[in-house]
């Protein structure tokens, strides 16, 4: 009979025991199950209905939801390498939304994890990232030729972590990807305004074709209220497409980089957008929300 081993696994401020009688065996088996071909599959869904007038509202929504989830599965996955090691599986079991936000506040704030032996650096973790890779085999996919070559792809993929951990910190994002998990509670539409200067009697209208309006708990003068919240940053569906796959793209290559590690073969290929990409996913200088209004929930 095979005898059964305890790892200690870092999960936030925790530390949990893994038990397996071959930890090694079930991290590899664990790795080679992970793929964001499913997610893949919801965004080319959405994106064909954002043609269809009866559902391109719903499409809009749900494609938020896709990348929304695409974030957490790469924030986790991104936490899980850094602090739980060879006891990933376990970790990616054990978290809560709770200790993911906290992690990720503590990467962007260039701290160390618990557990890590050194703090967090975008730009030092790219770079080993790309240099392990290119030294475990690793390429470009053939079918982006205009990619980024993995050597000088340290600038990119930093850019690309730091904007995907931004998006996934936006309390705003948070609050209306909770209510379009519960199905009833987030309302998809268009929004215009009409305004004008105080020394003007010109009237200007401001078209927004896609938004959402949900429920959110906020701080009143005294106490917590309920208020409903509309918002259109960063709605345009081209745009949410265009993040959802830097994000599924950045997972493949942390992917891949778990698979080399083990001793996996990484033939086929990986795809990092170049910074413009990047920067055009997120629009001029990512400034956030256009219109991000709060009435009473009455």
């Amino acid at each position: 009979m095979a005898e059964l081993r305890f790892v200690r696994v870092h999960v936030g401020d925790r530390t949990v025991l893994w038990e397996s009688q071959d930890h090694r065996a079930a991290l590899n088996a664990y790795v080679e199950s992970m793929t964001t071909g499913t997610l893949r599959y919801q965004v080319a869904l959405h994106v064909a209905a954002l043609d269809d007038e009866k559902h391109r509202f719903h499409a809009a929504m749900s494609l938020r939801q896709v990348y929304m989830q695409a974030l957490e599965t790469l924030m986790a996955l991104l936490c899980g390498m850094l602090q739980g090691g060879g006891g990933l599986p376990m970790w990616m079991v054990s978290y809560t939304n709770k200790e993911l936000r906290t992690l990720v506040q503590q990467l962007t704030q260039g701290q160390r994890l618990p557990g890590a032996k050194r703090a967090f650096d975008f730009e030092g973790f790219a770079a080993a990232i790309m240099q392990d890779s290119v030294e475990m085999g690793a390429t470009i996919h053939p079918d982006e030729a205009d990619g980024v070559p993995l050597a000088d792809a340290a600038p990119d993929f930093a850019a690309a972590l730091r904007r995907l951990c931004a998006d996934f910190l936006n309390e705003e994002l948070h609050a209306e990807y909770n209510s379009i998990k519960h199905g009833v509670r987030a309302v998809p539409g268009s929004l215009q305004l009409r305004f004008r200067a105080d020394s003007t009697e010109k009237w200007h209208v401001l078209d927004m074709p896609y938004g959402s309006t949900y429920p959110k708990r906020v701080q009143g003068s005294v106490k917590p209220r309920m208020a409903l919240k509309t918002h259109t940053a960063g709605y345009d569906p081209a745009q949410v497409h265009a993040r959802t796959l830097v994000c599924l793209d950045t997972t493949d290559v942390l992917r891949a980089y778990a698979r080399g590690a083990l001793g996996k073969s990484t033939e086929g290929g990986v795809w990092i957008a170049a910074t413009e990409a990047v920067d055009a996913a997120w629009g001029r200088g990512n400034q956030g929300a256009l219109i991000n209004m709060t009435t009473d929930l009455l």
